[in-house]
Parts: structure tokens; sequence; C-alpha cells
């Protein structure tokens, strides 16, 4: 019962953790803003082709498999809030950047700006806005998922919608 509220929270707190890290390292080391700007462009761009490619995103699928099963240990499928904070770490640090154009948006902001405490606050409260419907989902989704069966032949368009908007967000993005 506590996996749920342990994936919701090891999510959030990567996602919060390597969004100021990355802001704090981009300040102290001096990187150049407008090339990490264009790295995130062409990595939200990729990503909205896995969304609008069913192909494409299975070799992406693959990639992370393998990347992930060398990484993973027995806790991470074990049950309980401890596994559920392992599983939601290991998510929110591979999948942060997919999670939809608005956190794709904060993480790339947060390249090109100083660790301060407003960045500090627009992370938190995306954070905690962030949170609270996923540890919903995470508790009611199986559910959903069995009972919303109707949906199903209505996914793929679903998902290449996304990967449309995402697209969207990186090109508005690249063009200030």
């Amino acid at each position: 019962r506590l996996k749920p509220l342990g994936v919701t929270i090891g999510i959030v707190l990567s996602f919060g953790f390597f969004t100021l890290s990355l802001s704090y390292l981009v300040s102290r080391f001096g990187f150049d803003p407008d090339r990490l700007r264009t790295i995130a462009v062409v990595v939200l761009i990729i990503l909205g082709l896995t969304l609008l490619v069913p192909r494409l995103a299975a070799v992406l699928e693959v990639a992370v498999s393998r990347l992930s099963g060398r990484f993973s240990s027995r806790i991470a499928g074990g049950k309980g809030l401890v596994g559920g904070l392992v599983t939601g770490t290991s998510l929110g640090i591979v999948w942060s950047p997919c999670a939809g154009p608005i956190l794709a948006t904060i993480a790339a902001l947060s390249a090109t700006q100083a660790v301060t405490s407003r960045l500090v606050l627009v992370t938190v409260a995306y954070m905690v806005g962030t949170g609270i419907p996923l540890f919903a989902f995470a508790t009611v989704g199986r559910n959903f998922f069995t009972k919303a069966r109707g949906i199903s032949p209505y996914l793929g368009r679903i998902q290449q919608f996304f990967g449309a908007v995402i697209i969207t967000m990186a090109v508005l993005i690249g063009t200030n």
C-alpha cells in the first residue's frame, strides 16, 4: 500500500534534485546556457518524435531497459515504501524530461539560470503540484485502466498528440 507513495516521493525528489543540481553546475562552472538550451531542445524533439513514431519509441524502450537492467537491484522490484522510493527515483532520473512539456520547460530553463530562491520556489511548487496528481493516479490507476478499456484504441493517437505538443514546446524554447 505504501509503494505508490514511495514512487511519487522518489519521482518528485529526484526531479527537484537534478533540476537544482543542473542549475548549480551551470552557474558554478560557467557553461554556456545557449548551448545547454540547444541540447535540451534537441532532446525534447527526439522525445517528441518517439511519441509520434512508435518504431522509434520501441528502440528507445529497448535501450532504456538495457540501461536500467544494469543498475537495477532486488529492492527496486520490492514492495512497500522503500521499493517505491527506489523505483520512483529511477523513473524520475530517466523519464523526467519526457514527463510533459511543462516539466521539460522547467528543466530546460533551469539550465540557463543560476540557483536562486525564485528557481527553488518554482521547482518546489512544480514538485508539489506534480506529486499530488501522481500520487492520486498511482493509487487509483490500476482500477481506472482496468475499467476504462474503451480508450485503448485511442491511446496511440493520444500519445502522438502529446509528442506533437512536446515538439512544439521544443521549437518555442529554441526560438525564444
